[in-house]
């Protein structure tokens, strides 16, 4: 498992954005990641670099606070659409 797999997981079960130290904390919390002095740093870096970048799966909501995109929260629940079609 990745990093950025484990704070995936922390966001999805999350109930709302969190503050970054307490992605941290959730992470170790649920044994997906090592404690490490540098975790909470790690955490940080993941997610600043990857909000950044429009396909991204997080979003910054606020300084230090963060989700999921709208988007992921309802992954694979919709029908993509057939190409082609025109939508009614």
């Amino acid at each position: 498992m990745t990093l950025v797999q484990a704070i995936e997981i922390v966001l999805r079960e999350a109930e709302g954005p969190l503050y970054h130290r307490e992605i941290t904390r959730r992470i170790v919390e649920k044994g997906l990641w090592k404690e490490t002095d540098s975790l909470a740093d790690n955490v940080l870096q993941k997610l600043t670099a990857s909000v950044r970048w429009a396909y991204s799966p997080f979003e910054r909501v606020a300084p230090g606070y963060y989700a999921l995109r709208a988007r992921d929260l309802d992954f694979g629940t919709h029908e993509p659409p057939v190409p082609g079609s025109v939508a009614d």
